[in-house]
C-alpha cells in the first residue's frame, strides 16, 4: 500500500462516503427501518467521509476495498437501527433475518 496524492482527493472521498451512506440508508429504509434524526445523519455523513478520506489516501487492493464496503454497510445498518430508536432496538429483540420485516402471516 502506497500513499497517493490526487488533486480532487477530498471531493472524491466525500462522494465515496456519501455513496456508502446513501446505499446503507436506502437499504435500511427499503427493509422497513427508520433512519435516525437529521443531526445524527449529518454526523454519520461526516464520519463516513472522514473514513473514506483515510482509505483513499492509500492504494488498497480491490478485495480489501470490497471488504471495507461490506463492513461499512453492516456497521451502518446496525448504527441506524440503534440510533433510530435507542430505547427499542429491533435487532436485539427478534431474529436478525426478521428485524425489519413485519409478520405477514401469523400462525393460527
Amino acid at each position: 500500500m502506497t500513499a497517493v496524492s490526487a488533486p480532487f482527493r477530498w471531493l472524491r472521498s466525500g462522494a465515496i462516503g456519501g455513496t456508502i451512506l446513501a446505499l446503507a440508508a436506502g437499504a435500511h429504509t427499503l427493509a422497513g427501518g427508520v433512519l435516525p434524526p437529521p443531526v445524527l445523519m449529518l454526523a454519520l455523513t461526516a464520519l463516513t467521509a472522514a473514513v473514506s478520506a483515510v482509505v483513499t489516501s492509500i492504494r488498497v487492493p480491490l478485495t480489501l476495498m470490497l471488504a471495507l464496503l461490506g463492513a461499512s454497510q453492516l456497521l451502518l445498518h446496525n448504527v441506524f437501527d440503534l440510533l433510530s430508536n435507542p430505547m427499542f432496538p429491533t435487532a436485539a429483540l427478534v431474529e436478525p433475518a426478521m428485524a425489519h420485516h413485519p409478520m405477514v402471516c401469523q400462525p393460527p
